[in-house]
């Protein structure tokens, strides 16, 4: 008695490491639906004359006319401190210098005043918008609109507040957002073309990165939505998996049902006439077709998931199939893109990683629970 206790008891345990792993699969996947933006993004260092790189935006713009319309460009800056003309203590947040176009790619929650204006954007005004927390610690209850804040030694007019909470991958727990260009002696971390990611093919992606490195120069590409297909790749092997176990016990039972049917109308033929076991018979035959289309429609549901990969990874194929040389030629080039010297990682590219860190953990930990678990109860039937 005392033995079947403590299995119990290191049975619930192995239970536990399950769970845990499903619940660290469910927050990745939270993580990557809620901080995933559909957009494709090439990251690059460098910063120019406004007004130049936006003319160099229309020419990407323009390029990139029978993709998508929607594109923008904006800068990304590390905390830097924002205060009251008075002087007394600033609040340290990140800076967001948005060019025409980031308001509709990144929509932010207004909690009072407005968006920057297209206009405002278009003529690199000296206006800002704060997160609401923040404007509160520098103005209380007084509100934050109209009023002037310090941000690099410049002032400007805050002309609205926004409700943030900071994400995975942001530098600061505060974030304030003004036009790119609005100081020049600003300069910004990392500057990133932005483009609505339309599709699972890489037609954009191709015309985005040629265009831009054409135009900006060296930089990373990177597609925040093929990022969350990658990080889901261990859920897609172990449904794989299981989806090949339940297609073959589904085929087994088919195949049984269809054997019995037509057993039953071999039994019914004799000792009735044909016609006389017509409908009887077409009653059985429509069962089998009917087994047989679960059957084909089980098989083609798995293929067309399962095989969703290969239609957003196309860079994973080779050209031929067949061919060794395709096959070593794809190989070594996804090793050479993966293997840049200088990778730029972006906010969204930093919370898709932590979603794919946790769902990997989280795989590993589901199936060592399954495996302690199996063993477990193996040693546990054969102490009996």
């Amino acid at each position: 008695m005392k033995g079947e206790a403590v299995s119990v008891k290191w049975y619930h345990k192995l239970s536990l490491i399950a769970l845990l792993g499903i619940g660290l699969v469910l927050f990745g996947a939270f993580v990557l639906e809620t901080r995933t933006p559909n957009v494709v993004q090439y990251a690059f260092a460098g910063y120019g004359e406004p007004e130049a790189m936006m003319d160099q935006l229309g020419e990407i713009r323009e390029a990139l006319s029978d993709t998508t319309d929607l594109i923008t460009l904006h800068g990304v800056l590390g905390p830097q401190t924002v205060s009251v003309p008075e002087g007394q203590a600033g609040v340290d947040a990140q800076v967001f210098m948005a060019g025409p176009g980031y308001f509709s790619l990144y929509p932010q929650p207004v909690a009072t005043g407005e968006i920057i204006s297209p206009m405002d954007l278009q003529r690199h005004a000296s206006v800002i918008m704060l997160d609401d927390d923040m404007s509160f610690q520098l103005f209380g209850e007084r509100g934050a609109l109209g009023q002037e804040v310090m941000l690099g030694g410049k002032r400007y007019t805050v002309v609205g507040t926004v409700r943030y909470s900071a994400g995975y991958g942001t530098l600061s727990e505060h974030a304030v957002w003004l036009p790119l260009g609005a100081d020049e002696a600003l300069l910004p971390d990392m500057m990133m073309v932005l483009s609505v990611y339309g599709g699972a093919d890489n037609g954009l992606m191709t015309l985005l990165e040629t265009s831009a490195s054409q135009t900006f120069g060296p930089g990373t590409l990177v597609s925040a939505q093929k990022e969350k297909m990658r990080a889901y790749m261990p859920i897609y092997l172990i449904g794989l998996v299981a989806a090949v176990y339940a297609l073959m016990k589904l085929y087994g039972f088919v195949k049984g049902q269809i054997v019995y049917l037509v057993g039953r109308i071999g039994e019914k033929l004799r000792y009735v006439y044909p016609r006389q076991a017509f409908f009887y018979i077409v009653g059985h035959i429509l069962l089998c077709t009917l087994a047989v289309g679960v059957l084909v429609g089980a098989f083609y549901l798995a293929m067309s998931v399962f095989l969703r990969p290969v239609s957003v990874f196309v860079e994973w194929v080779p050209e031929v199939l067949v061919s060794w040389q395709s096959i070593s030629a794809r190989f070594w080039e996804l090793v050479r893109a993966q293997a840049q010297p200088v990778r730029y990682t972006t906010g969204e590219y930093a919370a898709v990683a932590f979603g794919a860190f946790l769902i990997r953990w989280g795989t590993m930990l589901f199936l060592i629970g399954l495996g302690l678990k199996s063993i477990t109860l193996k040693q546990k039937g054969q102490g009996r």
